[in-house]
């Protein structure tokens, strides 16, 4: 160690300057003397030293102004002060500086000696300190994640990323618990546990900001030697992404098994509904036929068009079967989405309703200026019933059901049933007070054949299928919001700026609303014609 060490004596004194040179030389150290402390200032300018050792009272300059200028220029430099002269408090003074020791005149050479190597090692083992201490600052300001170092607790050090993360200052956690500060209250059982017990390993908490807020974290921890301490140190990473990467691929997993489902069940249904439409086609028609040979006063009657009223149920059944299977294919003509509404609150569909439910009071909500949309009449009807049906059997007693309708422009995605964009809406909502859904039932709502209701007398459990089905071929979205007080529908429509056509401004009568009661116009000469033509 000590042949590459280089020595700097400062004193006026010749004859020190030789005879601590002669010994110091005698053991294996490089000497320059100086006599002034102008000229130790201007060597130390040229040259590196190891160490300096300094008379503390030289002639051309106050010692301590060549201490300060030594530390400040040269902080790998260790310094030494002679003194036979100078009181203890400046010996003191000087050591407060950043001075290893001092010794006195005359010295002892062995004392002198001892001093310089642990003098020069001191400041070896200081140099090689602050490196890794550099090095270790860099290395935690470098990584991912948000680093802390404690001690059973109390905050030590962190990195820039920690400060980020929970949104404090370093003077604001400085001989702080740190753990109520970053840490929610349901987490801090598990975080003080594990400090307890000094454990190695991995765990999940939640995280706790300056501010109030929470999010979720992974840390991973383990004990390490810190300026001669046992601490504590934790890697700390926001797992918010992480887990929002992970809930999306849920998402996604379940909305492929639902599509797999989804096209399974269209394949079923779609050779289901042919199926079933080559058997209804007689059921439907043979009794017209029939009905229209017997008297009115024939018993037969009234079972016969029993018969004819199942059979036409059964079709709009199937009807609902090929929406599933096939989707919608109706044209999309630009329309209003209250006009549909106010048509279909007078049709004998939505008088069936009522007076099947005459307990449940329905009102609207009718926005004033709503904006059009693109649809098909027949499909929102579709969708209206449905959703009206649905609203009505949750609910056991007297109840309300509101339609309402509203423009709205979202600026940020929001979390619904359906991820909905930004953009432009027109929102019908169906809100009901009843007893609303448990979130099996939610997970299910839009499944095709799944219902609460008895199957076959109740329903069938493709209402709600049908809903879901015209809604995503007009590339809406849904939206359930539900509790024990009930259930909000809410449908997002794209909207559109373009003007509703003449022809479906106008005021028509539903259809409904203009057929016959059953009666069948035809001239006699043509009922033999026809009556052929039906059975074949």
């Amino acid at each position: 160690m000590t042949g590459a060490c280089k020595i700097l004596i400062v004193d006026d004194e010749p004859r020190i300057c030789d005879s601590l040179s002669i010994i110091l030389r005698s053991n294996g150290y490089q000497i320059d003397t100086v006599g002034s402390g102008r000229e130790a200032i201007d060597y130390l300018t040229e040259k590196t030293y190891d160490l300096v050792l300094a008379d503390i009272g030289l002639p051309d300059m106050n010692a301590h102004m060549v201490i300060d200028n030594i530390l400040s220029s040269s902080p790998e430099t260790a310094v030494i002060i002679l003194t036979w002269r100078a009181s203890i408090e400046t010996a003191v003074e000087a050591l407060k500086k950043g001075v290893y020791d001092y010794i006195k005149k005359p010295c002892d050479y062995d004392t002198l000696l001892k001093t310089i190597a642990k003098a020069v090692k001191h400041k070896r083992l200081e140099i090689n300190l602050k490196k890794s201490e550099t090095n270790f600052r860099r290395l935690l300001e470098v990584a991912w994640e948000a680093i802390l170092i404690h001690n059973n607790g109390v905050f030590m050090q962190a990195n820039k990323q920690f400060f980020d993360m929970f949104g404090y200052d370093p003077d604001e956690l400085a001989g702080k618990q740190i753990i109520p500060l970053t840490v929610t209250p349901e987490s801090m059982e598990l975080i003080n546990k594990n400090i307890a017990s000094d454990r190695k390993g991995t765990y999940n908490a939640t995280g706790l900001r300056k501010d109030g807020s929470t999010f979720p974290m992974e840390i991973r921890t383990n004990p390490m030697e810190y300026y001669g301490k046992i601490a504590g140190v934790a890697a700390i990473r926001d797992t918010t992404e992480r887990k929002k990467a992970e809930q999306d691929k849920l998402k996604l997993q379940k909305e492929l098994a639902r599509a797999r489902k989804m096209e399974e069940l269209g394949l079923m249904t779609a050779s289901l509904a042919h199926d079933l439409n080559n058997i209804l086609s007689g059921i439907v028609s043979y009794p017209e036929l029939i009905v229209m040979d017997l008297p009115k006063e024939s018993r037969l009657r009234k079972p016969i068009e029993t018969i004819q009223k199942s059979g036409q149920k059964a079709a709009a059944v199937v009807s609902d079967l090929s929406t599933i299977a096939n989707g919608t294919t109706n044209h999309k003509d630009v329309l209003n989405l209250n006009l549909i509404i106010s048509k279909y609150l007078l049709s004998s569909e939505y008088r069936e309703l009522k007076a099947r439910y005459p307990h449940i009071r329905i009102t609207t909500k009718l926005k004033a200026e709503l904006l059009n949309m693109h649809c098909a009449v027949m499909h929102m009807n579709k969708v209206l019933a449905n959703l009206l049906l649905n609203a009505a059997e949750a609910i056991e007693y007297n109840g309300d059901i509101t339609i309402t309708t509203q423009n709205r422009h979202i600026d940020q995605p929001l979390m619904g049933y359906d991820e909905i964009n930004p953009g432009e809406y027109v929102i019908l909502t169906v809100t009901d007070n009843g007893i609303g859904l448990s979130p099996k039932d939610l997970g299910r709502i839009f499944e095709p054949f799944y219902t609460k209701k008895v199957m076959g007398r109740n329903g069938t459990g493709l209402g709600m299928a049908v809903v879901w089905n015209i809604v995503k071929d007009l590339d809406g979205r849904l939206n359930v919001i539900t509790s024990a007080n009930g259930t909000a529908f809410q449908i997002y429509f794209h909207i559109t700026r373009d003007k509703i056509t003449e022809t479906n401004r106008g005021e028509s009568t539903p259809l409904e609303e203009i057929s016959g009661n059953g009666e069948n116009l035809v001239s006699h000469e043509d009922y033999s014609r026809r009556k052929y033509h039906a059975v074949f």
